[in-house]
């Protein structure tokens, strides 16, 4: 036996190649560049097309923590499942998360993982994505650790072929930087590693080269090409793994010695599975009736079949579910199962018999049917429970190719009357075409439908500043800009100019040289033009707000608690008010005409109805959707003429608490929506139909929600939400992670003072706004005040930055006798030590930040004692503050309550009723 040569050192940098499946990441600050030409990924002829790559991120904090995010995007050619080959994204209900290693006694899970349901976490799942964040504490630095995945389902079973192993190695020095991701070719590695470990080889894997074995591992499997269009000619499942093991033993880990002893190519069968062959058929569908087979083996493509016999072949071994699907209108006789395959062995299957259900034929209520709209079919064939009835669409796509797809009936899209059902469910927005069969197992004649033309939607805004970006929202984008065209004020935008985002979403760089006026936005999608075009007010330069501000007639008598400017309808705007005395309270909208005083106000949903109304939003790319926070009623909606009374309806389901202080909507997934209320965060992922307690993480004295804030480090990035509380200050939430409190720098440039808590517990966060063009930068503000000795110290306004390496908050806003802030490591000592910045009360109600000049922030103050309120704007990010209120005779804004501003309005609510200023 050769001795085996000195192991060479390996790169912190290139550990691990990329991943088509899963990618964890470890991050820090060294700045790698990992090698994207070892990245492997299913084939070709395996790969679903156009699957986006679900992303997992290991970070490690400051305290030494792990950070481990994982996100799974919905398969992008099926907008009701996602499907990576034989697994189901339905199934995923948990994810157990470990790391395992040298010097760990037992596997590491993360501090939020339940010790009775296999150390697991909850999979976030939803119509876009499945999703988790978990942190690890204490993971010793060492060589040749195991990060582990496992999805379960709700039963509590790991789903097979669901688990993915990677080895990586944590350095000592916490500043090191280590990337590793997650995929099927790295985890035969993870599990070579997994097993000399299990075998108590710890000298062995410390000194083993995984690098050189990963390298092996892919001469092996026949990796090519480049990420994320590479393929290999054999599955990573079928990598003998047990041989493996015992002959990096014998070897004493020289991986050449392997090579010498068996080159590395897919035909060396010494470390390759030939798999298994699993057969069957099937008999008694009518017509042409197909079922859907599924292999939960990863590497095994699903099959359609009608009557006769199927075959899957080279199966991995191991443990495996055969699954059959689009069975609606037949009972099953000797349904497959679970399967345990042998290499080399054939598995040969009874025979599975379905026999039909006679039923009456559905009915397509509509035969033509807009793109991205709903197919309602009307019959008796239809499972009662709705998420069984699956659908089968095939037909020609414009471009060319046959498409085949099966979607599932969301359970709340069924109604029944005698026997008689309704079902509704959307039409897939990548069927742009024009004529396609539907069939739901029977009758034997396929229904035929027609598609519409392509469906613009909207903007993500009414009026914009020729020069900015304007966000599209569509049925369904093609993801080459090139196959879309968009003509603004007459003129065609050029292709560079535009940016698909995803296949709802395009972004569009206006020309600086457009011209000034009212538009329209005309947009074609792969020859097909919109039968809609939005309206567009395009300005030459940003406007300039005045002191000259105005009331609103007929609104004198209202005390305003909120104000929200519609961006799609920008010379609309709505407010909530307060019900006692004179005021009407609840719901109001006002419209301005085209000269300066043309408005009209109408008040829809007056207090008696729904008591004081706290909150508004509208929703993002609908004109006319709004929802409206009620005091002591929930949430109200109306999805279209708002300002008839009988349009606006509570939708409470699932809410634990009816007092409604905020609401936000995500501009990039317009049915999720959040809500701050007097018992912590609910959240809706069906645009308000119903609604979940998001607390996790929150204690109970944490749970006095009044602000949110949402931004996106960048369109694809998990939401990062920000919660203002009484009490408890502010909370970062990202995904699926915990609340975590976010207060460092509040109340003390020593970050150990012990005032800051009984500061934070004296003050209301009253508003937390995101800046509209920098991600992770957050203004906010409130009311409440504390002492300490003779100094009384008030909250004013303040800045937190994620974007520039500033964690803390700052004060931007405060006057010369209250203000932050105290001398370092001297918190009994705080005296104002700082001169004020321009704000005379620091009782902060409200904050608004001009999309089209960023640098404009505007504050609205409450009057405090002999310090009076009003608005104050700064011009220079916060950095000062100026009065930005007049007297005169018609307005006197001493006692702002709430803010909004779009392109054309600033608007300001008082106790007094509504203001504008030109």
């Amino acid at each position: 036996m050769r001795r085996p040569p000195r192991l060479r050192p390996r790169s912190l940098c290139s550990v691990f190649p990329l991943s088509a499946l899963f990618s964890l990441w470890a991050l820090a600050s060294v700045g790698c560049t990992p090698t994207m030409s070892q990245a492997p990924a299913l084939s070709v002829a395996q790969r679903p097309a156009q699957a986006a790559p679900p992303l997992a991120q290991m970070t490690r904090l400051s305290s030494g923590a792990l950070h481990f995010s994982l996100n799974y995007p919905r398969f992008a050619s099926h907008q009701q499942r996602f499907q990576a080959q034989g697994l189901y994204y339905p199934d995923f209900e948990r994810f157990q998360v470990s790391v395992i290693g040298i010097g760990l006694d037992t596997p590491l899970y993360p501090v939020s993982a339940n010790p009775t349901q296999n150390n697991t976490v909850p999979a976030l799942c939803d119509a876009t994505r499945c999703n988790t964040q978990v942190r690890f504490e204490n993971v010793p630095a060492g060589e040749n650790r195991v990060a582990l995945i496992t999805a379960y389902n709700s039963a509590g079973e790991a789903i097979p072929g669901s688990t993915l192993a990677a080895a990586f190695t944590l350095p000592t020095d916490p500043e090191a930087t280590l990337t590793v991701r997650l995929s099927y070719l790295s985890t035969p590695v993870g599990q070579v590693v997994q097993g000399l470990l299990a075998q108590g080889e710890h000298l062995l894997v410390s000194q083993l080269d995984t690098e050189a074995l990963q390298d092996f591992v892919s001469a092996l499997t026949g990796v090519s090409g480049d990420y994320p269009e590479f393929s290999y000619i054999v599955s990573p499942a079928r990598v003998d793994i047990s041989q493996l093991v015992q002959d990096i033993k014998t070897y004493q880990g020289d991986i050449a010695a392997l090579s010498l002893a068996s080159p590395p190519s897919p035909t060396n069968t010494d470390y390759l599975q030939q798999g298994a062959t699993l057969t069957g058929s099937i008999a008694g569908l009518v017509g042409d009736d197909k079922v859907k087979l599924r292999l939960t083996d990863p590497t095994s493509t699903p099959i359609f079949v009608g009557n006769g016999p199927f075959s899957f072949d080279h199966v991995p071994v191991g443990d495996w579910q055969l699954v059959l699907e689009n069975t609606q209108g037949y009972t099953v006789t000797n349904a497959p199962g679970s399967v345990t395959l042998e290499d080399h062995q054939t598995l040969s299957l009874p025979e599975t018999t379905l026999t039909s259900v006679p039923n009456a034929s559905p009915v397509l209520v509509n035969t033509v049917i807009q793109q991205g709209g709903n197919i309602i079919l009307q019959g008796r064939n239809f499972n009662p429970n709705a998420a069984s009835n699956t659908i089968v669409i095939t037909g020609n796509l414009n471009s060319g190719g046959f498409i085949a797809g099966y979607w599932s009936v969301n359970a709340t899209e069924i109604t029944e009357e005698d026997g008689f059902y309704s079902v509704a469910f959307p039409l897939p927005p990548e069927i742009t075409g024009q004529w396609f069969n539907l069939r739901i197992s029977d009758p034997n004649e396929p229904i035929s439908f027609e598609v519409s033309d392509f469906n613009m939607l909207g903007l993500d805004r009414g009026a914009a500043v020729v020069g900015e970006r304007l966000l599209l929202n569509a049925g369904f984008f093609d993801p080459l800009a090139s196959n879309q065209e968009v003509v603004i004020a007459g003129r065609t935008i050029p292709t560079a100019n535009l940016t698909v985002l995803n296949n709802t979403q395009m972004q569009v760089q206006l020309p600086p040289d457009l011209p000034a006026g009212e538009t329209v936005v005309e947009v074609t999608s792969l020859g097909l033009p919109s039968t809609y075009a939005p309206p567009l007010t395009l300005l030459s330069q940003p406007k300039v707000w005045t002191t000259d501000w105005r009331a609103v007639a007929g609104t004198a008598t209202e005390h305003v608690l909120t104000v929200a400017s519609s961006a799609l309808l920008p010379k609309r705007v709505w407010f909530g008010s307060k019900a006692e005395g004179a005021s009407s309270g609840g719901v109001w909208v006002c419209d301005f005409g085209d000269t300066l005083d043309a408005v009209s106000c109408a008040n829809p949903q007056p207090g008696s109805n729904v008591g004081s109304i706290q909150a508004f939003a509208q929703a993002p790319y609908n004109t006319y959707r709004v929802y409206a926070g009620s005091e002591t009623q929930g949430v109200l909606i109306c999805p279209e003429h708002c300002a008839a009374e009988e349009s606006w309806a509570q939708s409470n389901t699932g809410l634990g608490n009816l007092n409604i202080r905020d609401i936000v909507v995500d501009p990039h997934e317009p049915k999720h929506i959040y809500v701050a209320t007097a018992a912590g965060v609910y959240r809706s992922l069906n645009a308000g139909a119903s609604w979940s307690a998001y607390n996790n993480g929150l204690l109970l004295n944490q749970q006095d929600a009044h602000s949110l804030a949402l931004y996106r480090p960048h369109i694809l990035a998990e939401p990062v939400l920000y919660l203002g509380t009484a009490g408890a200050g502010v909370l970062r939430k990202t995904g699926a992670a915990h609340w975590q409190s976010v207060n460092t720098g509040i109340f003390s440039q020593d970050a150990t003072s012990n005032e800051g808590t009984p500061y934070l517990e004296s003050v209301t966060i009253s508003t937390l706004e995101a800046h509209p063009v920098t991600s992770g930068l957050i203004y906010g503000g409130g009311t409440g005040q504390h002492q300490i000795l003779d100094a009384i110290w008030k909250v004013g306004i303040w800045e937190r930055s994620e974007t520039e390496g500033l964690s803390n908050w700052i004060q931007r806003g405060r006057n010369g006798s209250n203000g932050f802030p105290c001398p370092e490591n001297s918190p009994d000592l705080c005296t104002p030590v700082t001169a004020g910045t321009g704000l005379s009360s620091m009782q902060v109600r409200d904050l608004a930040v001009d999309p089209a000049q960023p640098q404009h922030i505007y504050a609205a103050t409450g009057s405090d004692g002999a310090q009076a309120g009003g608005i104050y704007r700064s011009t220079d990010a916060g950095a000062s503050w100026q009065p930005f209120h007049s007297v005169n005779s018609e307005a006197a804004l001493t006692d702002a309550t709430a803010l909004v501003i779009n392109h054309l309005k600033l608007y300001a609510g008082t106790s007094q009723g509504l203001f504008y200023t030109p």
